[in-house]
């Protein structure tokens, strides 16, 4: 059985909220315990343990969790991983970025219909983190609710969300509430197109299925035949990517 729920770590710098992945398995003897990625930690016990036993288990380990985290390499910076994979997910397909730099202010040059995005840089490169989140999320608020309603109507869904939010989560991708209000963040935009719509379509089998029974994934699958593919691709490359712009703060403004 598996279950996900999270859990808050007092480590040296100060807490930190990290999404525990937890696989309950027959033959399993005693937990085991890997940090996943600097957001998400994945525990391996026997069927029986209780989640007050899970967290005991972790909180004993915050020395070992705190020293594979400071063996890590540092995450690159959203410019670097702009400048790598100059693209974005849209409202009706990938969109081409450039990065020109001289600007007296950071900006975006995007129109809806455009297939590229402008990124004109302030001259100081040390807001550069702090303005490429902003302009991306801000980007995100404009581009993925169109996406999702898109889905809705490719498949002539019988139940549609009733509020779409672009927010910055530390450690999901997206959620779905029981008063079918869908949660997006923001980084979808910086994911390959075919995994942001992967993910929109997973948050829309939510609206039917609150949960992640066999009839949940029957019925994702339904939406997207190549789900088991896209679940995949997604493990791989989500968490590098989901760590992007994690230490600046920097709200809607």
């Amino acid at each position: 059985m598996r279950s996900e729920w999270p859990i808050t770590l007092n480590l040296a710098d100060g807490p930190r909220l990290f999404q525990c992945e937890v696989l309950q398995q027959r033959g399993t003897r005693s937990m085991r315990l890997r940090v996943r990625d600097n957001e998400t930690l994945f525990l391996t016990c026997p069927p029986r343990v209780t989640r007050k036993t899970q967290s005991h288990f972790i909180e004993q380990n915050i020395s070992w969790i705190a020293n594979c985290l400071a063996q890590r390499p540092a995450a690159p910076t959203i410019g670097e991983h702009l400048q790598a994979n100059p693209f974005l997910a849209g409202k009706s397909g990938p969109v081409a970025v450039k990065i020109e730099t001289g600007s007296p202010r950071s900006l975006l040059r995007f129109l809806p219909s455009s297939t590229k995005a402008i990124f004109k840089m302030d001259d100081r490169r040390e807001v550069w983190e702090r303005d490429f989140k902003f302009l991306l999320r801000r980007y995100a608020t404009m581009e993925l609710p169109t996406r999702v309603h898109f889905w809705a109507g490719q498949h002539a869904l019988a139940i549609i969300p009733k509020r779409i939010s672009v927010r910055d989560q530390s450690s999901r991708w997206g959620s779905c509430s029981q008063l079918k209000t869908l949660s997006l963040n923001w980084r979808l935009v910086l994911l390959p197109q075919n995994l942001a719509d992967y993910v929109i379509l997973h948050e829309l089998a939510h609206l039917r299925e609150m949960n992640h029974s066999k009839r949940f994934w029957q019925y994702l699958r339904e939406l997207d035949p190549a789900t088991d593919k896209h679940e995949a691709e997604l493990k791989k490359i989500g968490p590098s990517i989901i760590r992007l712009g994690q230490c600046v703060s920097n709200p809607l403004r």
